[in-house]
Order: structure tokens, then sequence, then C-alpha cells
């Protein structure tokens, strides 16, 4: 493997680049580090994913309050009643 190549795959801020898919690795609000592959199909609309996962968990630890899910209650009432 050749140096360029191992620094082409190794980028800095947390997105690398894992086969032919980027991956983004942050640190989430419960401070535990997330790594996940990303939807992005080139480098700086990977960087621009990372970012987001790391506003959002930046803004769970200032607030404490987890963002509003994407759930309704059709989804969530039969995981619900089942638990009861």
């Amino acid at each position: 493997m050749l140096v360029a190549e191992v620094i082409r795959r190794r980028r800095k801020g947390g997105v690398y680049k894992r086969g032919d898919r980027w991956w983004g690795s942050w640190t989430g609000s419960d401070g535990t580090r997330q790594q996940k592959p990303l939807l992005a199909q080139n480098y700086p609309d990977a960087v621009n994913e990372v970012a987001g996962y790391r506003k959002r968990a930046r803004e769970v630890r200032m607030t404490g309050q987890a963002p509003p899910s994407n759930d309704n209650l059709a989804s969530v009432l039969p995981r619900y009643l089942s638990h009861q």
C-alpha cells in the first residue's frame, strides 16, 4: 500500500473511508464514541454529515433534552402495549 493511499483514506475531523464507504466518528451526547457509516458520496458531504451529528449531540448536552423524534402514536402504542 502506498503512503499516499493511506493518507487519502485517513482524513482528519473524524471522517475516514473504509472500503468504498465514508465513515464518521464523533463523541455522542452521553460522552461515548459513536461510529457510523455515512450516506455521503464524497468527502465534503461526509464532513457536513458528521458536523450535523456533532451539533445535535452538543445541543442535547447543553439543553439536557433530546431532540424530538419522528415517532408518532401509531408506532409507539404497540411497543407500549407489549410491555404492559
